[in-house]
């Protein structure tokens, strides 16, 4: 319907042409031909996140989206990424990734994203002399869900560099304190 062609639109005037302000418009109008269009709530949050940095218009556009479809794993990943980056909320956005995962287990910018976050966990623990074993643990975590993402189609960088980070704790941890 009208409000499909309006949100196909928005993503076309931002991919291609990156005309924030035509898609944002175009957004908003797929929104009020059809309050409960998903991918529209979800796309005008990314505009708002990323181009605007309206982060409360963002987030509560992803809150909408994922009001709308509960299955929208883009807009889960998205809000935890802005709970993680803006507020600072790494329970929030831990949670926001795993509800991702659960809904669409083939969403690897969940599964990249929950590695990170592992990842500066794991990262803050060793910096505080942490057990090193419970730091082991937390990179085995990063290792399994960037090796998913991979197998998903995400590069491999972020593995590599997490593989490298969990041999040098495991090494640590076979020395002894």
């Amino acid at each position: 319907g009208h409000a499909d062609a309006h949100s196909n639109l928005g993503v076309v005037l931002q991919e291609v042409r990156q005309d924030f302000d035509g898609a944002e418009a175009a957004y908003r109008a797929a929104i009020a031909a059809d309050p409960g269009h998903a991918n529209a709530h979800s796309n005008l949050g990314n505009v708002l996140n990323n181009v605007r940095k309206d982060f409360d218009g963002a987030e509560a556009a992803y809150r909408a989206a994922i009001a709308a479809d509960p299955g929208h794993a883009a807009a889960h990943t998205n809000l935890g990424i802005l709970l993680k980056n803006v507020r600072q909320d790494f329970d929030g956005a831990e949670t926001a990734y795993r509800v991702a995962i659960a809904v669409d287990p083939g969403c690897a910018a969940a599964h990249s994203n929950l590695g990170v976050l592992f990842a500066e966990h794991a990262e803050k623990r060793e910096m505080s002399g942490d057990d090193l074993s419970n730091i082991a643990a937390l990179w085995i975590q990063v290792v399994e869900h960037f090796t998913t993402a991979v197998t998903l189609g995400d590069d491999g960088r972020m593995l590599n560099l997490a593989k490298e980070r969990l041999a040098r704790v495991e090494r640590a941890v076979a020395n002894g304190p």
